[in-house]
């Protein structure tokens, strides 16, 4: 790759589609509007479509009066170009297109990229989902280089912060928090670039998508279905790990008294859920004297004036609690109104409601 002599401030490209993006985006439009300490010009560019219901990195350029553009194609950029040596930095943010390297080749010092994660660990689409189901102590964000012969999310490292994890910590949580150090971080480096650029580490490890064992795929709605013969802990981190992705869901199965024969099975998002160690020690109670073998799947309910979580039997004989969930085709409902609705009665287990 081409190097020029050390610059102040940059031109730079920016990269992105939303969310993080956003906020990474946004030092940058002030210091290009203000004191120009890294940025001489700035221009944006992003998917022509956005997230729906949010304004993404285009939308936000437009806002500012700064110069930006959207990729013409929603899947490749085949069709898109830049002009060789026009831009001294690229800075890629949750773009969600792969770089080919005849583009990388045509900026004059580099190409950053931000990933939410303390690489090698969580390559790929769903490193902060990743993190939060595995329950992990610790979190963080890299700005790595992005070079023509890299693997996805490969290359060298430029800078590099942790996050302490806690075991209930939400993914809007951490997503904030990652996105304010990575818009921090993307900011420092642009100010060192240089410097930052020549001391940039290799990966520990650099091994093909198919044999890491930690690759972080992009998350479907198939796979944010809870698997309810898992214990309870499991299914509690999973549920926090796909809030951004339409949230946990489970097969509903209406009671026998009132489904028709034909009855079809409803998907059920569980909107808000509950770790063991945050049931009241009267539930808690209530549960383990309950009848042994009860299958995955079954329901109980406390007392109607207690009843503001209800369970749900999950595996190795734990429960998972309950304080509000959205049967399809139906209005969110809280544990009550789930109860009446269905003419349950508390205190009684239902088996077979949820698979």
């Amino acid at each position: 790759m081409r190097r020029a002599r050390p610059l102040l401030r940059h031109s730079v490209l920016f990269l992105g589609s939303g969310g993080i993006s956003n906020v990474c985006l946004q030092p940058l439009i002030a210091d290009y509007q203000g004191c120009q300490r890294v940025c001489r010009d700035l221009r944006v560019v992003g998917p022509r479509a956005s997230p729906a219901g949010e304004a993404g990195v285009v939308q936000l350029a437009a806002a500012h009066g700064v110069a930006h553009e959207s990729v013409p194609h929603p899947k490749s950029l085949r069709t898109w170009d830049i002009e060789d040596g026009r831009w001294d930095v690229g800075v890629v943010v949750s773009f969600r297109y792969f770089l080919p390297a005849r583009l990388i080749k045509k900026f004059r010092l580099g190409v950053i990229n931000v990933h939410p994660s303390l690489l090698p660990k969580y390559r790929g689409s769903s490193p902060l989902q990743a993190a939060l189901r595995n329950n992990d102590e610790e979190g963080g964000v890299c700005v790595i280089k992005i070079e023509p012969d890299d693997i996805l999310d490969g290359g060298d490292i430029v800078s590099e912060q942790s996050i302490p994890l806690q075991w209930n910590t939400s993914y809007r949580a951490y997503h904030d928090e990652a996105s304010r150090l990575g818009a921090d971080m993307v900011f420092t480096v642009l100010d060192q670039f240089e410097a930052r650029w020549q001391a940039a580490r290799p990966q520990p490890r650099k091994v093909p998508r198919a044999e890491d064992p930690t690759f972080a795929p992009l998350i479907t709605r198939n796979d944010c279905r809870l698997d309810l013969a898992l214990p309870a802990q499991h299914l509690y981190h999973h549920h926090r790990s796909v809030a951004a992705n339409g949230g946990a869901w489970a097969h509903f199965h209406r009671p026998s008294a009132l489904a028709m024969p034909s009855a079809a099975a409803l998907r059920c998002t569980f909107v808000s859920v509950h770790h063991p160690a945050e049931f009241p020690a009267a539930h808690a109670g209530a549960l383990a004297a309950l009848p042994g073998g009860l299958p995955a799947g079954t329901v109980w309910f406390p007392a109607k004036k207690e009843c503001r979580v209800f369970y749900v039997k999950a595996g190795g004989g734990s429960w998972l609690g309950c304080s509000k969930l959205h049967v399809a085709c139906e209005r969110p409902k809280n544990p009550l109104d789930f109860m009446s609705g269905y003419r349950l009665k508390p205190m009684v287990p239902y088996p077979g409601v949820f698979s």
